[in-house]
């Protein structure tokens, strides 16, 4: 069973003999399936590159909106702690991986992590989960009350709003993370039979998997449950708020297509908007799309662990199968940054002023035509309100 969206266990044998003792590997396919293969190999060692570059990447975004006062927006508050997140979920998700790779050939054992390991090390990978999945929740309605909903977003946005929303999500991601950790709290052994040959000569002689007190087996399934559900809430429900976002864009402003004096001040508010919603959206696609293999593969878990079914991969395809969902969760986790500056220019910009530009001492004065817009309560339409204003830029 899955003990968490980063997979540390995978598919525990069936023995021919269910009642025996030890998990009866003579066979050498059936040992060589439970064992690393070069598809594994290859994953794990791309994991410490995805960390170095995902941890790298994360911080410097973190370090433009510090130095940037411009960037220091809502939205870039739910960005910032989703970058937090992810730097969490790398550093927490890489070192038990490498430490199970390292200390036993059998893909599923969680012995090397220990009895503690199985609620510290899930715990801690739970919480930076849940906190990425409320975060990108979090900005996608922002994105939508901002741009299908100006006036509520008015009245009701504040940073006193935005603190109280992002301190709650991490405080529901903790209650979340303790809810599903009482089905890891035992490590559970068994001894192995291995074959005979010097390529099995590293076979441990017994492995572990973190699992729930024997009398309380169904806390697999509520913590699956628990795992699993607020994922595909938060995925549907992004998926609702983009396609209201795309709609809202798409449509024309009434009454502004004959004023040329205002269409290239619009343009640019306009341009500025699709910007920040297309790089918000990307960002929740690839984050959805990333993290919904790990989600499926909890599902399969619970479904195969029927004794009734009988799964459709064998032991080590589901293996491959996780390890490249392990690495996509390392991916998502990386290039955050990296789709901000590939879909905005505000950021790309942020960032070569704060890493290539900074030296530069020069100061322009910027003539600014800046748009309000209000609702006329009888009304059906908007009605935009320019005034010029000058501001200073420094580089």
């Amino acid at each position: 069973m899955e003990p968490g969206p980063y997979k540390l266990n995978y598919s525990q044998p069936n023995d021919t003999q269910p009642d025996s003792q030890c998990a009866n590997f003579t066979e050498e396919d059936v040992a060589r399936s439970v064992m690393y293969n070069s598809g594994t190999f290859v994953i794990v060692g791309v994991m410490p590159f995805l960390t170095l570059f995902g941890v790298t990447a994360n911080l410097a975004f973190l370090y433009v909106v510090y130095r940037r006062r411009t960037m220091r927006t809502i939205t870039n508050a739910y960005l910032a702690n989703l970058a937090v997140a992810d730097i969490g979920f790398l550093v927490s998700a890489v070192v038990p991986a490498l430490v199970q790779y390292t200390s036993s050939p059998i893909v599923f054992d969680q012995l090397p992590i220990g009895p503690v390991g199985c609620v510290l090390v899930n715990c801690v990978i739970l919480i930076f989960f849940y906190g990425s999945v409320f975060m990108v929740f979090l900005v996608s309605y922002e994105r939508y009350c901002a741009i299908c909903r100006p006036l509520h977003q008015r009245v009701v946005v504040g940073k006193k709003r935005t603190t109280k929303l992002i301190v709650g999500a991490w405080f529901v991601a903790i209650v979340f993370s303790s809810l599903v950790i009482p089905s890891l709290v035992t490590m559970k052994t068994r001894c192995v039979i291995r074959p005979e040959g010097k390529e099995f000569e590293k076979f441990p002689k017994e492995y572990g998997l973190c699992q729930p007190p024997e009398t309380a087996q169904w806390l697999k399934y509520v913590s699956n449950g628990f795992k699993m559900v607020p994922f595909f809430t938060a995925m549907f429900s992004s998926g609702y708020i983009y396609t209201k976002i795309v709609i809202q864009l798409n449509k024309k402003i009434p009454g502004l297509a004959n004023r040329r004096r205002y269409n290239q001040a619009m343009s640019n508010v306009l341009r500025s908007r699709r910007q920040i919603a297309v790089m918000l959206i990307a960002t929740g696609v690839i984050f959805f799309v990333c993290q919904a293999p790990a989600q499926v593969n909890t599902l399969a878990a619970m479904i195969t662990d029927h004794p009734n079914v009988e799964p459709i991969l064998n032991r080590g395809q589901r293996g491959i199968v996780q390890w490249v969902s392990r690495a996509l969760l390392f991916i998502n986790s990386a290039v955050n940054p990296i789709v901000y500056n590939v879909t905005n220019s505000k950021y790309r910009r942020a960032f070569v002023e704060t890493y290539i530009c900074k030296q530069k001492k020069k100061v322009t004065l910027r003539n600014t035509r800046s748009i309000q817009s209000m609702y006329i309560p009888n009304g059906s339409n908007k009605v935009y309100l320019w005034s010029n204003n000058f501001e200073l830029d420094k580089f």
